[in-house]
């Protein structure tokens, strides 16, 4: 998050007027990045989101406010806003773009790396290009110059990968097919030998479930995802380290049901929560959430209260 028990969110903002104001005269420094790798608050539950409108989470909102405070004080400087999810996920950019005071100043960051099985996948360069595209490339499309979503978007960190030949190889090339900017990460590294790496067996179907798309001959550092039966959810994608298959399995999720608060509502909780999710009460007039409510990978529920301390503006009970 841009924000903890410790640091609150105002002197995030601080610190983000503060910056400004003591490089604005450099003309070396052209931009703001506003956050890095955006992450879950662990601690308490928290998820950064792009556009739920609730202040203690969105980050689109957090870094409009943060950007414009940016422009507020040196409005030649570009504002970087990287996504969500350590930095890979700008999907909900197209429905929910961030707006700025001053044009021309937005640029969009995407961090790429090979251990990011659950958005990209480089089995091959087409799956790659649909899963960049999916995640922040459509914001950068040519085709899309006119749409208000439109920016530049920056890969500010990639690197080389021992693991997947593929990862490097269709990164460039989606770099140099879209035209994008883009920083290293880091300068001590190497890249990968083009050696010949073993592929996988991955066609073995997991119990409670079908192979999906896993073939036999899955190229090292691939990916495939196979298909659970009704009622049960995957662990992830299987993949292939140099002749290797790490499987993925099916197992049935554990739930819990939340509980509605005293001197409130669920809000946005659902009657049954899967385990490793969190949602948000509504609490009436005069009463604040005091946190979230979770559902613990154990499957045991951590239920949030509404009490007259405001930790953050929510919306009203409808």
């Amino acid at each position: 998050m841009w924000y903890n028990s410790a640091y609150p969110a105002d002197k995030f903002f601080t610190a983000v007027k503060d910056m400004t104001l003591r490089y604005r005269t450099n003309a070396m420094v052209v931009a703001n990045d506003l956050r890095n790798e955006l992450r879950p608050d662990e601690n308490n539950g928290i998820m950064p989101t792009w556009g739920s409108g609730v202040e203690s989470n969105d980050w689109r909102m957090a870094a409009e406010r943060a950007g414009n405070e940016v422009l507020k004080y040196n409005s030649n400087s570009l504002v970087i806003v990287q996504g969500i999810s350590f930095a890979n996920n700008l999907k909900n950019v197209k429905e929910k773009p961030l707006t700025l005071k001053v044009k021309n100043k937005l640029v969009y960051s995407a961090h790429v790396y090979d251990t990011q099985a659950s958005s990209f996948h480089f089995d091959t360069a087409e799956s790659t290009r649909l899963s960049f595209d999916k995640m922040f490339g459509y914001i950068a499309d040519e085709k899309a110059y006119n749409a208000t979503y439109s920016a530049p978007v920056f890969i500010g960190e990639f690197t080389a990968s021992k693991m997947s030949y593929n990862y490097w190889k269709f990164t460039i090339d989606y770099i140099k097919e879209k035209k994008l900017s883009w920083a290293y990460w880091t300068f001590n590294n190497s890249i990968p030998t083009t050696a010949t790496k073993a592929t996988c067996d991955a066609s073995a179907a997991p119990a409670n479930g079908t192979k999906g798309d896993c073939t036999s001959t899955l190229m090292h550092g691939g990916s495939c995802q196979p298909t659970c039966n009704t009622g049960y959810t995957a662990s992830g994608r299987a993949s292939c380290n140099n002749g290797t298959t790490t499987p993925a399995t099916c197992f049935i999720p554990k739930k819990c049901t939340p509980i509605a608060p005293a001197n409130g509502a669920l809000g946005t909780c659902p009657p049954t929560m899967n385990a490793g999710t969190t949602c948000t009460p509504y609490c009436t007039s005069g009463y604040f959430p005091q946190g979230q409510t979770t559902c613990k990978p154990d499957g045991t529920l951590d239920n949030a209260t509404c009490g007259t301390t405001r930790l953050w503006s929510h919306p009203k009970l409808q």
